[in-house]
C-alpha cells in the first residue's frame, strides 16, 4: 500500500529539503506550491504531496531523523495514501497557511 506524504518547508530551507530528496532519488525540484498566511506573494514556505512507497516514506523518516535542523524546521505528515483526500489542505490549514494564488487562478 502507498504512502501520502505531505511536506512544508519554509522558504530559506527549500534548497535544503530538495537536496535532501535528491539524495532519495526524487529530483530537484520537488517544492513547487507556494504558500502564505494570507494567501498573498510572496510565499513564505513551499510544500508537496505525493504518494510513495512505505519503504520510501521510511527511508524519508530516516533521512529526516539524520537532519535534525533540517527536519525541525519542517512539517512533515505521513498517512495511508487512502486518505490522500485533502492531506495537504489539512496540514497547511494546522500550519496556518494558504497557497498563494497565481496569476492564472485570479
Amino acid at each position: 500500500m502507498k504512502q501520502s506524504i505531505v511536506m512544508i518547508a519554509p522558504t530559506d530551507v527549500v534548497s535544503d529539503a530538495n537536496a535532501l530528496c535528491l539524495d532519495l532519488g526524487w529530483g530537484s525540484d520537488n517544492f513547487l506550491i507556494p504558500l502564505s498566511a494570507d494567501g498573498a506573494e510572496p510565499a513564505t514556505h513551499f510544500g508537496l504531496r505525493a504518494s510513495e512507497s512505505p519503504d520510501f516514506a521510511a527511508a524519508l523518516t530516516v533521512a529526516l531523523a539524520a537532519a535534525p535542523a533540517l527536519s525541525g524546521s519542517m512539517a512533515v505528515d505521513i498517512r495511508n495514501d487512502t486518505e490522500r483526500a485533502l492531506h495537504f489542505e489539512t496540514l497547511t490549514g494546522d500550519k496556518g497557511l494558504q497557497r498563494v494564488a497565481t496569476p492564472m487562478e485570479i
